[in-house]
């Protein structure tokens, strides 16, 4: 059986191989193989539809692996230590206990990613797009967050203005000056470096970089988008309650 890998964009052909099995395993395993043999030979994978690869484990260490598409792929205990996925879509891929430690993540998609026990000590995060991604008992020790804002009291301070009447309107980012969603808050309650940052991804994913930045417990970060104004609010609310416990 013949596997291929395609350029995601042009669907040209970046690597190719005969593997033995059936064909019910091509969008997983015998494309982590595919995978696996074309790193071998050096072969430049950037650009390549690696969606649904089964990686789980593998060493993709310092590589160049720029736009790949990852979606839904198991990279859970992956070695991306100093590897550049610049560009590159993460979205749904399950990611838990990997190593990214001092890997490039420009431009990283990593929407609704599990994220579980990562290790991304030392690495740049400061243009990630994380909305909804699972973060439990990730280790950001040392990661470059230079250009997302410290807030104080970030939770209480958003809580406070958003909990105002009319100040709070989950359909849209930024309604007014005066009334915003939570993630409308959060960027702007980070004040000029937050508006930057949002300027620089959008709304939401600034709003997560932020949350990052100043609340390492957070574990699931929040899919603004479909949270109505009374569950928002609550969340808030609790999020305020917690960070006023912790700070004593």
């Amino acid at each position: 059986m013949k596997v291929t890998i395609c350029h995601h964009e042009t669907q040209a052909e970046i690597f190719s191989i005969d593997l033995n099995g059936s064909d019910a395993d091509v969008s997983g395993v015998h494309i982590g193989h595919a995978i696996k043999m074309a790193i071998q030979t050096g072969v430049d994978l950037s650009g390549a539809d690696l969606s649904f690869a089964q990686l789980a484990g593998e060493d993709l260490s310092g590589l160049q692996l720029h736009n790949v598409v990852f979606d839904d792929a198991n990279l859970c205990g992956v070695d991306l230590s100093k590897t550049d996925l610049t560009g590159s879509s993460m979205r749904y891929v399950k990611l838990n206990d990997a190593n990214l430690t001092e890997a490039t993540l420009t431009e990283v998609d990593l929407d609704e990613a599990s994220l579980v026990g990562i290790n991304a000590a030392n690495t740049n995060l400061n243009r990630v797009y994380l909305s909804n991604a699972v973060c439990r008992g990730h280790d950001f020790t040392g990661a470059n967050l230079s250009q997302i804002p410290e807030v104080p009291r970030l939770h209480q301070q958003v809580y406070a203005s958003a909990s105002q009447p009319g100040a709070l309107c989950q359909k849209e980012w930024h309604l007014s000056d005066k009334t915003h969603s939570w993630a409308g808050w959060i960027v702007k309650i980070a004040g000029e470096e937050g508006q930057r940052l949002e300027a620089h991804l959008n709304t939401p994913d600034a709003a997560c970089l932020i949350l990052i930045r100043n609340d390492p417990s957070f574990d699931v970060l929040p899919d603004f988008a479909f949270l109505s104004d009374r569950e928002a609010l609550q969340q808030m609310k609790d999020c305020a309650e917690r960070e006023g416990r912790e700070q004593g």
